[in-house]
């Protein structure tokens, strides 16, 4: 079930690297809730801050992660297609194996091998707030060259050290997929186009 997990994780992670295609919609008040505590749990550094019902230390690869049972909350939601928001969508658009189905907000990319359905860039340009976070986010990527002390010395920004990188930081990454308000209340569902 470690190995479920990590694998759950590192998709999430994946996902939270997207940063030329993100979007601030509005994920479900149980997906916001979940990525509000795996990030709670990320930012625990060390195996004696690592505890509680919601996060477990990892002593595979050194650092906390959520537990098992916040695993399987998290994966249940991901599996009901609740996720709801940019998450949902991206969800959705992975799902799809074949050109035909690829449709709605999604779009079929040939520029790798194999071809895959993706987020499309026309339902991401019609996300509220995009100008506002985008930005952000490529500056994050940006810094990555400047190297650790200067991507954290940016409040958008945390360094990856897994992968030698500047990466968007926990509060920017929950405003990405659309829960920057779920620390002060249930956000509401967005209806996704198409």
């Amino acid at each position: 079930s470690r190995h479920s997990l990590a694998a759950m994780y590192s998709v999430l992670l994946a996902l939270s690297v997207l940063t030329a295609t993100v979007v601030p919609t509005t994920a479900s008040t149980a997906m916001c809730n979940s990525l509000t505590t795996l990030m709670a749990c990320e930012q625990k550094t060390s195996e004696g801050t690592c505890k509680g019902p919601d996060c477990s230390w990892n002593s595979g690869e050194g650092k906390c992660d959520i537990s098992p049972a916040e695993g399987i909350k998290m994966l249940a939601v991901l599996m009901s297609g609740e996720a709801g928001g940019f998450m949902g969508e991206v969800l959705k658009c992975s799902s799809k194996e074949d050109q035909g189905a690829c449709s709605g907000n999604c779009q079929w990319k040939t520029e790798e091998t194999p071809h895959k359905c993706e987020i499309s860039a026309a339902y991401v340009l019609q996300q509220p707030g995009m100008s506002e976070i985008l930005p952000k986010a490529a500056a994050c990527g940006q810094l990555t060259s400047a190297g650790k002390v200067a991507c954290n010395t940016n409040a958008d920004c945390k360094w990856k050290a897994s992968d030698n990188e500047c990466d968007v930081g926990s509060a920017l990454q929950l405003q990405m997929f659309g829960c920057g308000r779920a620390a002060s209340g249930s956000p509401p569902m967005a209806a996704p186009a198409g």
